[in-house]
């Protein structure tokens, strides 16, 4: 039987749930589930990949004139050069307007490309929301089943022209990947954009977000994104995960779902060769709960290299109650639990980030205290992997530099705050990059 493009496990962080009509806890007893998924790379090494169908929508404002313009243009010639003759490519540069520098269309003539590459100069305010749409507007005109359908959006400041609410902007993003299935990935130049706009763009928009320090490396992050872009082994991929009436919702970490009738769903998008997904559920046990309690998971996607059809997986985990402790603990499952701890740390710590923006140092410390404690704990039952060891490092080094972090100077604070969110999502997406720090 041919090997699946996408290996796909499930696992609970106990095989047991203390039962409370047995003496056990009582209701809001968390029950944590966790999945893996990989790409994997195709059996034929000369597979040819699938076409790309991308917008480069950059950002023209004045304070991107200088370093930022001259490495953002070297990232659109950079991509232009990886691209051959079937894939399709637009470009869209904006300030307070918006210019179609180049329409969709198949990669033919890329000294042409390159030529109105350099004729973008740098002007006006920052219409981030029409720039965007006009992105995705481009790769809808061309858009077609097996390619790659992206925008890839570059901004270094604050949206102040067109809409600028982030909800509505949130909501914008959402209906162009869940109706036309046409992905957004963002980055951040500098100090001055807004983080968690950006960082939710890409997550409500099936794509990946990047926090760029310099002007010099916007070329390198491009090439991170188009890398994977390259490697796209398997596309639309979602998980269903149906829930037990003894259990209701609590939380998904690592992606955004939704939940509709005891079902979850959770958006993957693209899955690149070799790439990791993973996410962890949080399902809290109701007064009611009794019996054995199962939990099945649908995984469904397109395998565009190898099956080129619809590919359909399932997984069943049954947790059963017990009300012997002994029993409840030797039904840990040290894998999950350490990866389970991982996103909860993460979650916690991005709590505290956030505490600190708003200038509330005693919230941020005691939300790294809590998250410390909880690592504490766990460390007792399980030797923790280096990615967790990772974690709790950040987690001492944040808390450690709070009061630091507080007194500096207003730019310095942002710079330093959105390296440590950059950090945090990073560690969320099990992606790593060595030269973001």
């Amino acid at each position: 039987m041919q090997e699946s493009i996408v290996r796909f496990n499930l696992s609970s962080e106990n095989n047991f749930y203390l039962s409370p009509d047995n003496g056990g806890k009582p209701s809001n007893q968390a029950i944590y589930l966790y999945f893996e998924l990989t790409g994997q790379r195709p059996t034929n090494a000369d597979q040819v990949r699938i076409p790309l169908n991308i917008s480069l929508v950059i950002d023209r404002s004045g304070s991107m004139q200088g370093d930022k313009l001259k490495y953002a243009k070297a990232a659109l010639s950079f991509v232009i050069d990886q691209m051959q003759k079937d894939d399709q490519i637009s470009m869209v540069a904006y300030d307070h307007l918006v210019d179609v520098v180049q329409p969709q269309h198949k990669v033919t003539a890329k000294n042409s490309l390159h030529r109105k590459i350099n004729a973008i100069v740098s002007r006006g305010s920052t219409n981030l929301s029409g720039g965007m749409l006009e992105g995705f507007s481009q790769v809808a005109a061309m858009q077609e089943q097996q390619r790659v359908n992206r925008v890839l959006l570059l901004s270094d400041g604050l949206a102040n022209q067109g809409v600028t609410d982030p909800q509505a902007l949130h909501n914008l993003v959402q209906k162009q990947f869940r109706t036309r299935g046409i992905g957004l990935s963002t980055f951040g130049v500098g100090a001055d954009y807004n983080e968690d706009l950006m960082t939710n763009l890409s997550e409500y928009g099936g794509g990946n977000y990047f926090f760029i320090e310099s002007a010099d490396k916007i070329p390198t992050m491009f090439a991170h994104e188009l890398q994977g872009l390259l490697s796209v082994v398997a596309q639309g991929a979602v998980l269903e995960i149906a829930f037990p009436p003894a259990v209701r919702f609590a939380e998904v970490f690592g992606y955004t779902g939704e939940v509709v009738d005891n079902v979850l769903r959770v958006p993957l998008n693209d899955i690149f060769a070799e790439e990791e997904k993973a996410l962890a559920v949080k399902f809290l046990l109701n007064d009611s709960a009794g019996g054995d309690l199962t939990f099945s998971s649908t995984l469904r996607y397109t395998d565009v290299v190898e099956r080129l059809e619809p590919v359909i997986e399932s997984r069943t985990l049954t947790l059963k109650p017990t009300s012997d402790p002994a029993t409840y603990q030797s039904g840990i499952h040290l894998h999950a639990l350490d990866n389970v701890t991982q996103f909860y740390a993460n979650s916690l710590l991005e709590q505290a980030i956030a505490h600190l923006d708003q200038m509330d140092a005693e919230s941020a410390r005691a939300t790294c205290q809590r998250a410390l404690a909880h690592l504490e704990g766990v460390f007792r039952m399980l030797k923790p992997s280096p990615e967790l060891q990772e974690i709790h490092q950040s987690i001492v080094d944040y808390h450690r530099r709070i009061d630091e972090i507080k007194a500096m100077s207003v730019p310095l604070r942002a710079f330093h705050q959105k390296g440590a969110k950059a950090s945090q999502y990073y560690s969320r997406k099990r992606r790593r990059y060595d030269d973001h720090n």
